[in-house]
């Protein structure tokens, strides 16, 4: 049977990339305007552009924020990336400080910039840390691996994780994590190619 994935459509990004690579996996695919949606589906993954307070309201107004609570207390697995990725921390620092789903530990706070590194981080960078061979995620894909990057936040979690690491402007920039059944990407998978069309298989196959 064809695993059921919901994609949280809360205005906030393209979700149609995502979509088109589940699919190309061979996944049924609920594109998710309110919980409702999400009934009966197998894996549930949050995406995400934009700033963390209009991302968090929209979660919040459209009834997703303690349907996700709820989610992941039930054991389900949740993968959030990009902005989707932040939003499951404790709190972010964009424009104000803002509470986030609390899901995991930490804050989300600004890159910093260099002379000679620019923020926002876009584009393809290199995964690394030790973590990486017991990550769930990372079935079959090495370190070293580059994956395709927009952001100009990045998160600091507090919790116990299991996390990987790219490095921008001198700094170790968590990459993507897992904790228990919530694993995020800070990198867009579904603009990665190959190496990231693995990445949600991996997920999809858990």
């Amino acid at each position: 049977m064809k695993p059921i994935v919901g994609v949280i459509d809360y205005g906030a990004g393209n979700i149609f990339s995502v979509g088109n690579a589940l699919r190309g996996l061979g996944c049924n695919i609920v594109i998710a305007t309110e919980p409702e949606m999400l009934k009966g589906v197998d894996k549930v993954i949050l995406p995400g552009v934009g700033s963390f307070p209009d991302g968090m309201s929209k979660l919040v107004t459209l009834g997703f924020s303690s349907y996700l609570r709820e989610y992941v207390n039930s054991g389900s697995p949740l993968l959030g990336i990009c902005l989707g990725m932040q939003l499951l921390l404790s709190k972010g620092s964009e424009g104000r400080e803002t509470e986030g789903l609390g899901l995991i530990t930490g804050s989300v706070e600004k890159l910093v910039s260099t002379k000679n590194c620019r923020v926002p981080h876009i584009g393809w960078n290199d995964i690394y840390g030790d973590e990486l061979k017991s990550m769930e995620l990372f079935g079959n894909i090495e370190i070293g691996s580059s994956f395709y990057f927009v952001h100009s936040y990045h998160v600091v979690p507090s919790d116990n994780l299991k996390v990987v690491y790219t490095n921008y402007c001198d700094q170790s920039v968590v990459a993507s994590y897992q904790k228990e059944n919530v694993y995020g990407a800070q990198f867009h998978p579904e603009k990665s190619q190959k190496v990231g069309v693995k990445l949600l298989k991996n997920f999809v196959e858990l």
